[in-house]
């Protein structure tokens, strides 16, 4: 039942979306032609026989190869995207059901993505997201399928499906090696068999054995060593967007003075840097990436700095932009409300960065095997998305954090729904703790949203990820059962 119903409303989202503005969206990135075109160009290299490219990872261009979008026929490419959608949908309520075990808060959790309508958008999008989507979905539902059952052959799975993200989005490129990592710290506290280590250990090395390969293609044929020129361009947009460029080495004086003019005084971003100096885009954008790099490299601190409080400030962001709805097209108001409604809802993820922490390491503090440990994973990919998106990506934050949606709303919305479980069990222990904790977070959440700030979101993180720690402890600890009375012999019954 609960299936048909996330079906039901994830298909009706889709069908009402569509019905008002029915077409695919060419989407252009920042004012610039690095977009849908860049990926249908990769398409059509593929049919071609290339299957390396310097801006493009093959993934999403190999899809479009196959189903005609590299001839510019995309009514396929959009039809398995909304399929895609759906399956996402049911892999988040498959992953909630394993992981929290009531079947209401699968269901709830499966809802706020089928009605989050910015998801659903990339359906008609055509970028990578929705192909990102749904891997990164699959990839939670098998972390989790390993944490419960430790084998082999879960181990593979996640190394393909973790691959095989990272030729989708290059910022997923450390994405086999982070879960390795936790994997193997995991390891320690709760011992696994050795022929599943060593398979996990193969696994990653495969993976990270194809990227090679991949690089290598790339140096032979394009002369680039590398997996994506766009990487050249996100470093020279990471310094421009830090305001860092006059900090720059000094051979590099001339290209600081040309850059600081597009940020404070044109106020333009990377992509006018890199199409009307043709300097900067010379050579895959060697100079762009070299300026990048040089300029971070000279006050990593500060870069570092800059870069955590992204982590912390913009988890709630909203790719309002994406959204296309026609203005003389039905459901436009229907849709419009629902936008909002969504948006309302991502103001609840400033709480992402205590939660993700929280179930990160919970799992890691005691060797007791509890169903809620699953969450350590998803939130090790959370953590991944959110800090690799901080430190590597400049702009529209709300599309990255699309990729891995269902993490978030696994961690955020699921936490807040078991508190509704929990706090009852935990108020013989904490007192009024559990319900002051709900309302601080929500008063929190309602303030961050209305006056944004690093130093409040910081404390929100270690205060609510320290309580809602103590909650979850305590709440879900399992009760000792009482003693039962020893029965008296046989004796002294016969002589009474």
């Amino acid at each position: 039942m609960p299936v048909a119903v996330l079906i039901v409303v994830s298909g009706g989202l889709l069908a009402t979306y569509f019905l008002n503005s029915p077409r695919a969206v060419l989407e252009f990135d920042s004012q610039n032609s690095l977009g849908t075109p860049t990926y249908v160009g990769a398409a059509k290299e593929i049919l071609q026989g290339h299957l390396v490219s310097t801006g493009r990872l093959p993934g999403y261009p190999l899809l479009l190869a196959l189903l005609g979008g590299g001839g510019g026929f995309f009514t396929l490419v959009v039809a398995l995207q909304c399929l895609m959608f759906v399956a996402a949908v049911l892999l988040t309520y498959l992953v909630a059901w394993r992981a929290f075990g009531k079947r209401w808060i699968a269901l709830l959790l499966g809802l706020t993505l089928a009605t989050d309508v910015y998801a659903a958008a990339y359906a008609k999008e055509i970028l990578s997201e929705s192909l990102a989507l749904v891997l990164v979905s699959g990839l939670l539902a098998a972390v989790v399928s390993f944490t419960i059952r430790p084998r082999a052959s879960a181990a593979w799975l996640i190394a393909a499906l973790a691959t095989a993200t990272t030729f989708t989005r290059p910022e997923w490129i450390l994405l086999p090696l982070a879960l390795a990592l936790y994997f193997a710290v995991w390891a320690v506290r709760r011992p696994m068999p050795r022929s599943v280590l060593l398979h996990g250990l193969a696994a990653t090395g495969a993976a990270y054995a194809l990227v090679a390969l991949y690089i290598a293609g790339n140096d032979v044929f394009n002369h680039f060593p590398g997996t994506s020129e766009i990487n050249n361009i996100s470093i020279l947009g990471k310094v421009m967007q830090y305001n860092m460029q006059l900090e720059a080495p000094a051979q590099y004086g001339d290209q600081a003075l040309i850059v600081d003019q597009y940020v404070n005084v044109s106020h333009l971003n990377v992509w006018h840097v890199v199409t009307e100096n043709p300097a900067f885009a010379a050579d895959h954008y060697q100079l762009s990436g070299a300026f990048g790099r040089a300029v971070l490299l000279a006050d990593p601190l500060k870069y570092a700095r800059y870069s955590l409080d992204i982590a912390f400030t913009h988890n709630a962001d909203v790719d309002r932009p994406l959204l296309h709805l026609a203005p003389n097209g039905p459901f436009r108001l229907e849709l419009s409300g629902l936008a909002h409604y969504t948006a309302f809802r991502y103001s609840f993820y400033w709480l992402l960065p205590a939660f993700a922490l929280l179930w990160a390491f919970l799992p890691l503090l005691s060797r007791r095997s509890r169903s809620l440990d699953v969450l350590g994973p998803v939130a090790a990919v959370a953590l991944y998305g959110t800090l690799i998106v901080s430190f590597g990506g400049f702009d529209e934050y709300g599309r990255y954090h699309m990729v891995y949606l269902p993490a978030i709303n696994l961690l955020v919305w699921g936490t807040l729904l078991l508190n509704v479980v929990i706090a009852g069990r935990a108020s013989a222990v904490l007192g009024p703790l559990a319900p002051a904790l709900v309302i601080g977070e929500i008063a929190a959440v309602i303030v961050l949203t209305m006056a944004p700030s690093v130093g409040l979101s910081v404390l929100l993180t270690i205060v609510a990820a320290v309580l809602q720690g103590l909650l979850a402890w305590f709440g879900l600890a399992e009760p000792v059962p009482a003693a039962r009375p020893s029965p008296e012999p046989q004796a002294a019954r016969t002589r009474g």
